[in-house]
């Protein structure tokens, strides 16, 4: 047909139209057909326009009309050809149109979204997706063009247009359409059953579909595509184009084919189990749809296809392909298939590059990233479907893991940091575990990142346990990376965190170690790897720097610090990029950052730089023109900016120069905090002039001027204080002199406000930078900021006048400790009040108030006003102290211990030291922040010093030393670390013990003014250099007053145990310190302390000087100070014995003391103006209303209300008082207040405690004054207060008490004579008392009992003297009361000078009452008892200074320094009695050795002498020196002062001739010489005579060696008694006693000491004479009465002669034992020569300092033989050292002493050691004295210009012998009342373990028995000329057997009569006298009688070989000396007899 004919052409032509469309519809539609047809085409019309934004319904064309030609039809078979053939022409065309298109991509349709799948497609699978979606579109009018949405590669939405379909094209579609409509239907399916096959006809649609999508008819495609789905599902679609009767109904979109969505189309739901053919179909099916899906680009449509594509899903493409797969031959196929699929369904998503982002977020776009994720997801588990199917190799990492890795972290890039959703976690973890991640082969870097999204997701879903797990897999993921590489630190630093957050068990808390340990090790290398790496590393550190949950210790601060020091590289490396990450970073490590010493070690310029980008500079340049820097400053860490090694500022001149001079200043501020590192010096040196330079350009006067005046404060500053860092010349700079006025401020004018404060900082810093400034001159800036204080109401109103108030306060504060220093306490007084009330205005913080609080309460105790003190303390702790620091609470309860301790309360004091040691427990070295070490420090010093003063007061005399060392120590160690510039400290080196501690003090800005300042300008002429060369600064100036103090306390405590040198010697360095700093009034009070000290060491010359030097002028006219001077200037002149100025002095002290009571601390007059109530400065405000506070009031002061505390406990008063809180139950309340009320007790009793204290004091002192002049003190007595020190009050009372005595015996004509005769204790017999065996009852006497009538003997003594009060026994008895009721006492509580005043005052008393037998005399007296009073003095020296040495040894080993005093409860230890004194010191003396001790009294007035033997009482005899008194006027009294006067002169007089005869030239010179010389000899002999004659007389018996023998003194006594009874008119009456008194046996020894008068060979009469008087005195004073000329003296004399003859007679025998006397001597008899007396000439006697050392020895010796019983100490003559002429000046000494030295080397078996003509180093000298057992030095002096004696008394172990042979090598130095030194006691007390200083005797028998004693030294008391002393030493060694005799010992002969008057010298110059009241005086005796000697004198001649002790050998090797005494007697033995082994 033709019609027919011309659709085929149209067709075939492809010029098809909607006419052709209609011809053909007509040709093949019948009417049933045509019907459906239409039913069909109306029904789902085509849409012309794709839906934009939210889906629309599309839009019912008119169905189009069908004109039938009913004239013509054409015939079923020919309608199924047309259709057959439309089918295939339209396919022709089709395909032919999709090649040329395809061969031409300019008529493509242009790609809209341009997106490509992850992986790589093949090129089909590419066009299909570039396929345009649009529908099909009419070719009627209504083609325009279509605005469709496309991106850039920006991300920006643009808008493009594309044109529509070609309508022919389209109408060849509709055309090829409706012919495989009619092929389906029932008609055509009846023609083709015969000719078709299978699936034939769907094979069809399903390639017509194809093309439809090749050609972008997408819409055609689908209507094709639904109805190939009804037709694969027949049993869904029954109905389908059959037969009309078939009911079809509504259904699901699923059964319907027009609802059906296009997702749904995927899913096929009956089985293609038997078919094949349909299966494949089925899957093409789907393929085709997912393509036309992936080309719509269709959000919600993408989405909902995830529903059908499942695996799991049955129906699902990939499970029919897996079904397909079971097939035969369908393996192969169905891997390619699913490949298709797996690249259609990556098609869907959007690209995984950062560059798709923006469109993979836009949800009109891109459907969400979960099922974006899913999708993609998805297409890789189809990957490993059907790469298991094809058996496919392939490379998983790259295949597999790299694209999964790539889609998480696309997915965590699109969701973005808020994204918290698990089922995001779940669903990667899921396919993680799916795709079996974890056990593919794959890149450790692909791997991470997949770990790295699943561990930010689980952080994101709180699943912190899962994340930690995947942690771990991250860093198990990078061990293959290089250990500095950023991504493994990273992935440390991420576990670290974790494991940080919570807890764990050991073993993670080691691995947390150890990871920390890692990422501070590689933070601190360059770090390795790409810039992701460095990302994720500075995210991770982010994290970790802002996470809560970390504990902040060490590691975590060092970590932070290295963070910031990386994230400042990462910001130099890749600037802008992460800015607030690095910013982060930065901050955080600020914040931690404590000091700004911590920030110097990371912070670099990069940190600046990241600021000033951040427009932080900008904020607080804008903000520092309007107000203060303090509060202008955003981010404070801009000051933190320099580094250490910059040598040139950070600066930017392009910037606008209000920033830059902010950038500048905070720059120089930091670099000014850094001034006291020396390792920054250098950078110091160039930077700082560098930066002020620039701001002096940069701030002009007229534009800046009070920026200028700011940074000109700081430039005078820090030229003062560190002038190395500042040349003069760049100070200079700042020198110009303008006035700053306001109104004229210029581009400052926004800081007038600030004009009063920055002129007054400028000024007072010019000030200081000038000259040394006055009071006068800080003045104007002092009342200028007080002005500002007064007119503040508010902290608001503060910060708007002081521009800054942290700044004010530390120039308040440097001022304050300024007038510290200078001693202007009333001024300081006032600063500090000025500095609390700024503080509590400020609210800077209840710690910094508290501090200022502590400062003025010190104020107010330095200046005596101790209940001020209290109160402030109290205020304090009444606050709530909760909001206090540990570090506060600290110094709050050492300030609270100084409080108690100075008003005596011991027990408070301690119980706050207790607590303060709980609290410093708390508070570490290494915890303590660098700005709070000063006050950390000097808190432990003060806690020193305190427990010092508690330990002295409880008798704990060794503590208190050893506190106030440790005090000076920490106080050295600051000066001398301050001196060095050493500022800070790390906490290695806290331990002060090993370095020189110290710290800056605390003043950390220099801009404050004056806080480094010196006292005056370097170079300024007139200043005094200190000892160092400069004066001291302000660095100094805080603990200026401390030192002085400390050390004045630590001379103090050494003058307390006696020992001059060393309170000398810390005395002088206080005066140093004070010089160093020119404070003349410091100065001044260290000079009148200085001056105590010499007046007590009798250096009254020096003593004269130091009151010299302090200026009393420079004191304050109204200061304790003052009164001080007043004292030591009273204390001088009492020395001086000019009594009225003393009395003068006390007079003006106590005036000053009355006037400050009555003033106050301040005047009205001195005060700042008062502020109002309103603004009062004080604590009470904040103290809680539960708390009773007592009113203060500023009456004294006036310059602030003082700081509310509690005074005084009232009782509970009604309504308007407040109360004090109950005490809780149970608990009682404190008798005194303790630390936890701070209510202060002590100044409740005394309004004024220190000062009455003092008033005291003065008073007692006046006392004695007036007692010495001879004034009664009993009122003065009567006025001293309790607060008197005891000590001192109890010798005042004495002195009242004996003088009372003296005057009572003056009145009494039977004891007028007693004060000057010779007493003797015991005299008689039963005059002794019984020695209480208990502890203390001994010393303790509480009271006296009455009178017991026992016998006719105490009749006869009972005096009548009046009433009961006036009995001289009872006057004695409370004389001895002063004394004896403290001697529970420790003797650590008096010092060694007390008690050896107390001492021989207590005996002066007890020898006087013993004198008057008395029955209270008796039972009181015991003369072990007294003899242990006499002793413990000595006893007590030694042992103190025992125990200072064992000290001092175990110094190095003791614990740092920063250790709390250790504050047990332990108490003194009771004194020794007098049982144990017995037995532990008398009783051990060996059979044949005396002990005799000699003693003066205080004003050496009386001699006392004490005689030991073992198994006897002691015999005490008093010796008063008047009881011989000269016959004339003219005639001086020979007293001690004489005799010491005497010796003097001879030693002085001979130490200058020994030294200067080389010199002497000249015809006679040498003649002269030796004539001198042998006057001098002469006047030693005659003072030795009368030293002899005249102090003992008689007694001189008491030195007797003799043996007792019991039963010829039985007899002697009887023939004494005799006599007696013959010459004695009281025994020849028959009334009187009815027995007479009876001598003690000790008396009767005293004749026997004289010896035998050898038939009147040698004169006896005088002793004889002096002891029968002294008989018949005692006999007297006991009440047997006989007159003097009654009695024929000399007829007694010759009977008891005739008596003595028959005793030594009978004691003629057998050889006895040598015997040996052993002197213990006082401090003021060393220096004579005892051994020499005429009566011991020849005599074995040595001396030795107390019977402590005496003990000591023969313990020693005892250890040594303790199988022997000889008590003889051995040493062995075969080890030994001699230092021979080391001087290399002693030839003739060498010449002489060099062969019998050498011999001893010699001798076999010797290991004798030499050094001779050569000076030996002190170690070499240390290892001599402790290897040797003997040392022997010849050489000048005693060898200390070699080894120190302080070296030598801390050895271990001695040589046991040592020989000191060169001048005054035994010289003793004395110190008036301290102790004596000299050599030998060093080499006495060296070999020691030392003693508990505490305990009254040492127990030597628990020694370590290695340590072997000195046990005896040979040295010379004076010069001596070198060949007698040669001869000397060569005598001795041959003496004692150390080498054979030689010739060379033996003097030289001289002319008979010069040997003769030395052997006998003439008759002394004074005779002794017999006393005055002797009626019967005996004549002189004749001068032909020898004076009596020892015996042991006459019996030198012993057979040879006889082994003599060293002492023997000395005492014969006298008379080798040419000058038999001026050499002779030089040389002594210190020590006990020594005698060389066999």
């Amino acid at each position: 047909m033709p019609q027919v004919e011309v659709v085929k052409a149209d067709l075939a032509s492809g010029s098809a139209s909607t006419a052709t469309v209609s011809e053909l519809q007509r040709l093949l539609t019948t009417e049933r057909t045509s019907n459906n047809c239409s039913k069909r085409l109306a029904s789902k019309p085509t849409t012309t326009k794709a839906s934009s934004g939210k889906a629309r319904k599309a839009s019912v064309p008119q169905p189009t009309q069908v004109h039938e030609d009913a004239t013509e039809a054409l015939s079923p078979k020919a309608v199924y050809a047309l259709a057959t053939e439309v089918v295939n022409i339209t396919f022709k065309v089709l395909t032919s149109t999709a090649k040329s298109r395809t061969n031409d991509p300019g008529l493509a349709h242009p790609n809209v979204s341009a997106r490509a799948p992850v992986a790589t497609t093949t090129p089909a699978s590419r066009h299909e997706a570039n396929a345009f979606t649009g529908p099909l579109e009419p070719r009627s009018g209504n083609s325009t063009p279509v605005r469709l949405t496309m991106v850039n590669k920006t991300g920006s939405r643009l808008l493009a247009c594309r044109s529509a379909p070609a309508p022919d094209l389209v109408s060849t579609a509709e055309c090829a359409r409706l012919a495989f409509a009619y092929l389906r239907s029932a008609p055509a399916q009846k023609l083709s059953a015969s000719c078709q096959s299978g699936w034939q006809l769907e094979m069809g649609m399903m390639v017509f579909a194809t093309r439809l999508v090749a050609l972008g008819l997408d819409g055609l495609a689908v209507k094709e595509l639904r109805v190939l789905k009804r037709r694969l599902q027949p049993s869904k679609f029954a109905n389908e184009d059959g037969d009309p009767s078939v009911k079809t109904t509504k259904t699901s979109t699923l059964n319907d084919p027009e609802r059906e969505t296009l997702a749904s189309l995927l899913r096929f739901q009956d089985p293609f189990n038997d078919d094949p053919e349909a299966l494949g179909l089925a899957i093409s099916h789907q393929l085709l749809v997912l393509k036309i899906i992936a080309g719509s680009r269709k959000p919600a449509v993408i989405k909902a296809v995830l529903e059908h594509l499942r695996l799991d899903q049955p129906g699902s493409p990939a499970s029919l392909m897996i079904q397909q797969a079971a097939t035969p031959g369908g393996s192969a196929k169905s891997a390619r298939q699913l490949e298709v699929l797996a690249q259609s369904i990556l098609s869907l998503c959007p690209s995984a590059s950062a560059q798709s982002d923006v469109i993979a977020m836009d949800s009109l776009l891109s459907p969400c990233p979960h099922a974006v994720l899913e999708l993609q997801v998805l297409a890789l588990r189809l990957r490993q479907v059907w790469w298991k199917l094809a058996d496919h190799r392939n490379n998983l990492n790259k295949e597999l893991v790299e694209p999964f890795s790539k889609v998480i972290a696309a997915f965590m890039r699109r969701v973005g940091d808020s994204c918290k959703d698990s089922q995001a976690y779940d669903l990667i973890v899921e396919s993680y575990n799916l795709l079996d991640i974890s056990s593919v082969p794959c890149s450790a870097e692909a791997r991470f990142d997949i770990l790295a999204s699943l561990v930010q997701l689980a952080e994101r879903c709180g699943r912190t346990e899962k994340a930690s797990l995947w942690t771990e897999q991250m860093v198990t993921a990078c061990d293959s990376l290089e250990p500095r590489h950023a991504r493994r630190t990273a992935c440390l630093v991420k576990r670290y965190a974790f494991a940080s957050s919570k807890q764990s068990n050991r073993d993670g808390n080691d691995r947390t170690a150890s990871d920390c340990s890692a990422i501070l090790e590689r933070l601190r290398e360059q770090p390795t790897g790409h810039t992701t790496d460095y990302d994720f590393l500075l995210c991770e550190l982010v994290r970790v720097a802002q996470s809560p949950h970390i504990q902040h210790d060490a590691d975590f601060l060092t970590i932070i610090h290295l963070a910031a020091g990386f994230a400042q590289r990462y910001a130099r490396s890749y600037p802008g990029r992460n800015a607030r990450s690095i910013l982060a970073v930065i901050q955080a490590a600020i914040r931690q950052s404590r000091t700004a010493d911590e920030m110097q070690h990371w912070v670099t310029q990069d940190a600046v730089r990241v600021y000033i980008h951040s427009g932080t500079l900008v904020a607080v340049a804008d903000g520092a023109a309007r107000m203060s820097m303090t509060e202008a400053l955003v981010l404070r860490s801009l000051r933190h900016t320099i580094s250490d090694a910059a040598v040139a500022p950070f600066d930017d001149e392009t910037l606008p120069s209000g920033q830059r001079g902010v950038l500048l200043e905070k720059l120089l501020c930091h670099a000014l905090n850094s001034t006291g590192r020396s390792k920054y010096r250098a950078a110091l040196q160039k930077l700082i002039p560098d930066i002020l330079s620039r701001l002096a350009t940069l701030y002009v006067p007229a534009d800046y001027t009070l920026r200028r005046a700011r940074t000109a404060t700081i430039a005078f500053c820090l030229r003062e204080s560190h002038p190395e860092l500042l040349p003069p010349h760049a100070a200079r700079v700042w020198c110009d002199e303008y006035k700053i006025a306001e109104g004229v401020l210029g581009e400052d004018a926004g800081l007038a406000c600030f004009l009063p404060d920055i002129v007054a900082g400028w000024t007072v810093a010019r000030a200081f930078y000038d000259r040394s400034p006055t009071v006068a001159s800080l003045e104007p800036s002092l009342l200028a900021w007080q002005h500002i204080v007064d007119s503040s109401s508010s902290r608001l109103a503060l910060c708007e006048q002081l521009y800054d108030t942290e700044t004010t306060a530390t120039q308040l504060e440097a001022i304050a400790m300024y007038l510290g220093v200078l001693g202007s306490d009333r001024n300081r007084l006032r600063v500090l009040y000025l500095s609390l009330r700024l503080a509590r205005l400020s609210s800077r913080g209840a710690d910094l108030e508290c501090v200022c609080a502590i400062g003025v309460s010190r104020q107010h105790l330095e200046m005596g006003f101790a209940e001020k003190a209290g109160v402030l303390l109290a205020g304090c702790r009444a606050v709530d102290s909760d909001g206090y620091s540990t570090l506060t609470k600290l110094q709050l309860s050492v300030a609270f211990a100084e409080y108690y301790c100075a008003i005596d309360e011991c027990e408070s004091a301690h119980a706050e030291l207790e607590q303060a040691k709980q609290l410093r427990s708390a508070v570490q070295p290494e915890s303590v922040a660098r700005h709070e070490r000063k006050a950390y420090e000097l808190l432990h010093a003060r806690a020193w010093l305190v427990h010092s003063r508690l330990a002295i007061g409880t008798g704990l005399a060794g503590d208190a030393l050893a506190a106030a060392k440790r005090a000076v120590k920490l106080l050295n160690a600051t000066w001398a670390a301050i001196e060095h510039g050493a500022e800070d400290r790390d906490s290695g080196s806290l331990d002060l013990a090993s370095t020189a501690e110290a710290s800056e003090p605390d003043i950390n800005a220099l801009s404050s003014g004056v806080s480094k300042l010196q006292l005056a300008p370097i170079g300024l002429p007139g200043t005094k250099a200190s000892a160092g060369g400069a004066s001291k600064g302000a660095s100094f100036w805080a603990i200026v007053p401390l030192s002085c103090h400390a050390m004045i306390h630590l001379s103090d405590m050494y003058a307390h145990h006696g020992l001059f040198v060393e309170a000398n010697y810390y005395s002088e360095r206080a005066v140093n310190i004070a010089e160093s700093v020119q404070s003349t009034t410091l100065l001044a009070r260290l000079q009148s302390h200085r001056c105590r000290l010499m007046v007590v060491a009798d250096r009254l010359e020096e003593a004269e000087l130091c009151l010299t030097r302090s200026d009393e002028g420079a004191l304050d006219e109204l200061s304790i100070a003052r009164a001080e001077y007043y004292g030591a200037k009273a204390a001088l002149r009492l020395k001086e014995e000019s009594f009225d100025d003393a009395l003068q002095a006390f007079r003006q002290a106590l005036e000053i003391i009355d006037r400050l009571k009555v003033e106050g601390p301040l005047a009205a007059s001195q005060c700042y103006p008062v502020v109002s109530a309103s603004h009062s400065v004080d604590i009470q405000s904040r103290v809680p209303s539960t708390v009773e506070v007592a009113e203060v009031h500023a009456t004294d002061n006036g310059a602030a209300a003082l700081v509310g505390g509690p005074t005084k406990r009232r009782r509970q008063q009604p309504a308007m008082s407040t109360k004090v809180k109950a005490a809780p139950k149970g608990k009682a309340v404190p008798k005194h207040s303790g630390p936890a009320s701070g209510t202060p007790a002590k100044p409740l009793a005394s309004q004024h405690y220190l000062l009455d204290k003092i008033k005291t004091e003065l008073l007692v002192e006046c006392g004695i004054a007036d007692l010495r002049v001879g004034r009664d003190a009993d009122a003065t007595a009567i006025s001293i207060s309790p607060l008197a020190p005891a000590v001192r009050k109890r010798h005042l009372d004495y002195r009242i008490v004996m003088r009372k005595v003296a005057q009572t015996m003056m009145s009494d004509v039977s004891y007028n004579s007693l004060s000057e005769s010779t007493i003797s204790f015991p005299a008689l017999l039963g005059t002794e008392s019984l020695v209480s065996t208990t502890s203390n009852d001994s010393l303790i006497r509480t009271s006296h009992a009455p009178p017991k009538k026992t016998s006719a003997a105490s009749k006869v003594t009972a005096r009548k003297c009046g009433s009961s009060d006036e009995r001289i026994d009872a006057m004695l008895l409370k004389a001895r009361d002063c004394f004896i009721m403290t001697g529970n006492a420790s003797p650590g509580v008096r010092s060694i000078a007390q008690m050896h005043f107390e001492s021989t005052a207590l005996l002066s008393a007890t020898m006087l009452l013993s004198a008057l037998g008395t029955v209270q005399a008796q039972s009181a007296l015991h003369p072990l008892q007294e003899a242990l009073h006499l002793e413990l003095p000595k006893i007590t020296a030694i042992q103190c200074e025992s125990n200072i040495v064992e000290a001092d040894k175990k110094h190095s080993e003791a614990p740092s320094s920063f250790t709390w005093p250790a504050l047990g409860q332990r108490s003194a230890s009771a004194a020794m009695n007098a049982q144990d004194f017995q037995q532990q010191y008398v009783d051990i003396l060996p059979a044949t050795w005396t002990a005799v001790s000699l003693c003066l009294n205080d004003d050496c007035s009386e001699l006392y002498v004490a005689r030991y033997r073992s198994g006897q009482s002691p015999l005490i005899l008093r010796l008063p020196f008047s009881r011989h008194k000269p016959e004339g006027e003219d005639e001086e009294a020979f007293d001690y002062h004489a005799g010491k006067a005497e010796l003097q002169d001879i030693i002085q007089v001979s130490n200058y001739s020994c030294h200067n005869s080389g010199g002497v030239e000249g015809k006679g010179a040498k003649s002269n010489w030796w004539a001198e010389r042998e006057a001098l000899d002469r006047r030693l002999h005659e003072l030795l005579v009368n030293i002899e004659n005249i102090w003992f007389g008689g007694f001189k018996a008491v030195l007797s060696q003799q043996a007792r023998r019991p039963d010829l003194l039985a007899r002697f006594r009887k023939s004494f008694d005799d006599i007696l009874k013959r010459y004695l008119p009281s025994r020849q009456s028959s009334k009187g006693r009815d027995k007479p008194f009876a001598l003690d046996d000790k008396v009767l020894e005293l004749f026997i000491g004289l010896g035998n008068d050898q038939d009147g060979m040698v004169d006896l009469d005088e002793p004889l004479a002096d002891l029968l008087y002294f008989v018949v005195d005692m006999l007297q004073f006991a009440g047997e009465r006989n007159a003097y000329d009654e009695i024929d003296f000399d007829g007694m004399a010759v009977d008891v002669l005739d008596a003595l003859r028959t005793y030594h007679e009978a004691c003629i025998g057998p050889g006895q034992h040598a015997q040996h006397l052993i002197l213990i001597l006082d401090k003021r008899l060393q220096a004579f020569p005892w051994e020499s007396l005429p009566y011991l000439q020849g005599s074995s006697v040595s001396r030795i300092n107390s019977m402590l050392g005496l003990r000591e020895r023969i313990l020693a010796i005892r250890r040594q033989q303790s199988s022997l019983s000889d008590d003889r100490h051995n040493i062995s003559r075969t080890s030994g050292t001699y230092i021979l002429n080391p001087s290399g000046d002693l030839t003739s000494t060498q010449t002489m002493l060099c062969p019998p030295l050498e011999s001893l080397a010699q001798v076999r078996g010797s290991s004798w050691t030499s050094v001779v003509q050569r000076e030996p180093n002190e170690e070499e000298f240390h290892t001599a004295l402790t290897d040797s057992s003997m040392l022997l030095y010849f050489g000048h002096g005693a060898g200390s210009q070699y080894i120190r004696p302080r070296s030598i008394k801390k050895l271990n172990s001695c040589s046991e012998v040592v020989w000191l042979m060169g001048c005054s090598s035994g010289a003793v130095t004395e110190y008036g009342e301290l102790e004596p030194s000299a050599v030998p006691f060093a080499y006495l007390m060296a070999g020691g373990n030392g003693s508990d200083a505490d305990t009254a005797f040492v127990d030597a028998e628990v020694q370590a028995t290695g340590n072997s004693k000195c046990m005896a030294v040979v040295a010379t008391l004076w010069d001596v000329t070198d060949k007698d002393i040669d001869r000397f030493s060569l005598a001795m060694g041959e003496e004692w057997g150390l080498w054979p005799a030689s010739e060379a010992s033996k003097l030289p002969a001289k002319t008979p009569r010069k040997r003769e008057r030395l052997v006998a010298p003439s008759t002394p110059p004074q005779a002794p006298k017999t006393p005055k009241t002797r009626k019967a005086p005996k004549p002189p005796a004749p001068a032909a009688k020898t004076p009596a000697r020892s015996r042991s004198r006459g019996e030198q001649s012993r057979e040879a070989g006889k082994k003599r002790s060293l002492v023997e050998a000395v005492a014969r090797s006298r008379d080798a000396c040419y000058l038999r005494y001026l050499n002779g007697a030089a040389p002594v033995v210190y020590g006990v007899p020594v005698y060389l082994e066999d």
